[in-house]
This record gives C-alpha cells, structure tokens and sequence, in this order.
C-alpha cells in the first residue's frame, strides 16, 4: 500500500477521534498533575525544614515572603487546572461521537466521585475565591515540642468573608476550624481524581476498542514501514 494511502487511512479511520480525544483528556489531566506536583513539593521543601537550612530568624522571614508568593502562586495554577480537567472532560463527553451508554457511566461515576464530596466543591469554589476575590491567607506554624514541626495552612476567617461557598464547601471549611493544613487538602483532592482518571481511561478503552485497535494496527503498519 503507497504511504500516503496508508496515511490517509490512519486520519479518516473510525477511530482517530477517539484517540485524539483520549490525547486531549491525558493532556488536561497532565497539567492538573503538573501544577499539583509543584504545589506539593514546595510545600513539603517548607514543612521539611529544607528551605531554611542554617538562616537565622530574620533571613527565614525575609526569604519566607519571597517563597510565600510563588507558593500562591502555585496554588493558583493548581486550582485552575482542577476546572480545566473538569471542563474539558465535560466537553468531550457531550461529542455527538460518545456512545449513549458509556456517557450514563460516565455521569453516574462523576456523581458517585465528585457531586457529594466536600473537597470537591471546596476546591471549586476555591478556585472561584481566589479569581473572584482574593488571595488566600497562608501561615506556616513551627513547634518545637515534642520535636521541631512545621505545617503550611490556609486561614479559615478570611474565606468565610466570602458569600459565595456552596454548602458542601462550607461544610468543608467548617469542619477544619481556624485553618486548613495545604497538603492535606490537595492530597485528598488528588486521590480522588487519580481513582477517576484511572477509571475514565480503561473505561473509554474498553467501550472503543474495535475502533482504537482497528487504528493501533494501521499506525503500527505505518511504523514498520519507517524501520529501514
């Protein structure tokens, strides 16, 4: 078969849209990943003691701004990719390309994860605070007893002058008085979307593999064909 018939085949076949979809979701679903990473490490640098090293007090606080602005930073990117995965996997699920029955799975998986829990809607309404509103409050508290400890959290106060929080959010806040522990609250949020994302692939292979594999053997006829 000459190549550009070959290459032709690959982009009309049944089951290219299928696999730039599932491209697509792995994309939104690496910058979630990517923004949570980065969150997370300079959390624990802070919580490990390793950013501030042999620094006396003054030169902690001092270096402990600098820092404090990237780690907003970070949370920033991070909330906003929360509703970046949320609503590009949203889109995708409504392709006219979608089968009825995989699309009730879908929705009946998204409920039983994401629609009643608190950290769920927190994170969402998060995100709303921090572009509608403001930026959040963090503290980091160090103790010294029994050993030397130190936590970075978000202020609680401070977000409840907002009026907007749904009431499983709300909740969620409440249930954490005064403050809320940063790498508690991202790591919670995180498992929940590691059990979906997992969920959500083999599920979407599963329901197209007659198209994915009827694709998978015509690229990997392309890729013979490009071994000398």
């Amino acid at each position: 078969m000459p190549e550009s018939n070959l290459h032709e085949q690959i982009l009309n076949d049944p089951g290219m849209p299928y696999y730039r979809m599932l491209l697509s979701y792995n994309q939104s679903k690496n910058i979630l990943a990517g923004n949570s990473f980065e969150l997370q490490v300079l959390a624990t640098k802070f919580e490990s003691g390793e950013l501030r090293g042999g620094r006396d007090y003054h030169e902690w606080r001092v270096l402990w701004r600098e820092l404090d602005d990237h780690l907003v930073r970070y949370l920033h990117n991070f909330l906003t990719s929360v509703m970046t995965l949320v609503e590009h996997t949203r889109i995708a699920m409504r392709s006219p390309i979608i089968a009825a029955e995989h699309k009730n799975r879908y929705q009946k998986k998204t409920e039983e994860t994401f629609k009643y829990s608190p950290v769920t809607r927190f994170m969402q309404d998060f995100r709303n605070y921090m572009l509608h509103y403001g930026v959040p409050e963090s503290v980091h508290e160090t103790h010294f007893e029994p050993e030397e400890n130190t936590r970075v959290y978000i202020e609680t106060a401070p977000l409840l002058e907002w009026g907007n929080w749904h009431p499983p959010a709300l909740q969620y806040i409440q249930d954490h008085p005064s403050r809320i522990r940063l790498l508690d609250v991202v790591r919670e949020y995180e498992k929940l979307v590691i059990n979906f994302h997992t969920w959500f692939v083999q599920d979407f292979a599963a329901q197209y593999s007659k198209e994915l594999n009827g694709l998978r053997a015509l690229q990997e006829k392309w890729n013979e064909g490009l071994v000398p």
